[in-house]
């Protein structure tokens, strides 16, 4: 795939302008994207039950912080001086 890429471009700066081009706009469009699931996912778990999908985000607003946050900080950074060491 690569290869045929390369071999359609009329030079090497251009394949690697095409490539550069590509990259920016998947990862623009990614980034977007993204973004876009993090602010919708609460509305997608109130629409399958109003009532329960409310109650359920509104006691995960006050478990998550509490009990949650502190373990799974550990757990992704292992390693790093100072990891889930904040209060």
């Amino acid at each position: 795939m690569v290869l045929d890429e390369f071999a359609a471009s009329s030079s090497i700066g251009g394949f690697f302008g095409e490539q550069s081009l590509e990259f920016f706009f998947r990862f623009t469009f990614m980034s977007l994207a993204n973004s876009l699931q993090a602010f919708v996912w609460p509305l997608l778990i109130i629409a399958i039950d109003p009532l329960w999908g409310g109650i359920l985000l509104a006691a995960m607003y006050f478990i998550f912080p509490r009990y949650l946050k502190k373990p799974l900080e550990r757990w992704l950074f292992a390693g790093q001086r100072g990891a889930g060491e904040q209060d």
